[in-house]
């Protein structure tokens, strides 16, 4: 039934089939290739906005401690004038205390 002929046929069938087999896996590579480098550049992408995000957290946390420090050294201020006036006003009261320059 199957002559030399028809095995030469069948042979090229199969080369044909691998040729297609090829094309199919040339195409599922390059689909593979866009999907991955896709991946990467959505991975940049998130790397980039974390970058973002933690100098503005670093930012917004130095502001804050500029702020809490701020408020530190203007409560020291205040306790340290309240200190003055205390002291003078105590020393004034003391008999025999004169305040230089008047």
């Amino acid at each position: 039934m199957f002559t030399t002929t028809d095995s030469i046929d069948f042979s090229m069938y199969v080369f044909v089939y691998h040729s297609e087999q090829d094309e199919q896996f040339e195409s599922w590579r390059k689909e593979f290739q866009q999907e991955r480098l896709l991946r990467i550049v959505r991975e940049r992408e998130i790397m980039k906005e974390t970058a973002k995000r933690c100098k503005s957290y670093k930012v917004r946390e130095q502001e804050a401690t500029d702020a809490l420090e701020r408020k530190r050294q203007n409560i020291l201020a205040q306790r340290k004038a309240a200190n003055v006036q205390a002291t003078m006003r105590f020393q004034r009261n003391l008999p025999g205390f004169t305040v230089m320059g008047k």
